[in-house]
């Protein structure tokens, strides 16, 4: 069955097409946006417990396995992956100054980006990172 049903069809209609071939793409990878099992949404609050717990490893090392998780998600749907994640990311790198590390995950985002796209601030922050 197609995702579109009735109207215009996928032959006439480009963005059509490319919707329903990112539809079965999804359907045929169910894994996808999954961490340690559970859709990576799930593991937002517990994320936010972690570091307010004060376990910011274990919470960066969580954090990090969602931005992979949304990156799949990204990469399927053909859009940049959603910045919040690599936003709490940064924030915890520039907590710990630890430059290295903030650069790793903006550039990390960046090259998941599709080009021209992502967010600006992220983007603008990696620029000022690498002296641009």
């Amino acid at each position: 069955m197609s995702f579109f049903g009735q109207g215009q069809t996928q032959r006439n209609n480009p963005l059509l097409a490319q919707l329903e071939a990112a539809h079965q793409r999804r359907l045929s990878g169910q894994r996808i946006g999954l961490v340690r099992g559970r859709h990576l949404i799930d593991w937002v609050p517990t994320f936010q417990e972690w570091l307010g717990a004060g376990r910011e490893d274990e919470a960066l090392a969580l954090l990090l396995e969602i931005i992979e998780a949304a990156e799949q998600i990204a990469r399927v749907d053909a859009v940049p992956p959603p910045p919040e994640h690599t936003q709490r990311a940064v924030a915890i790198y520039q907590r710990r100054a630890d430059e290295s590390g903030e650069l790793a995950v903006l550039e990390r985002y960046a090259a998941a980006c599709p080009f021209g796209a992502g967010d600006p601030m992220l983007l603008g922050r990696l620029r000022d990172l690498r002296g641009q």
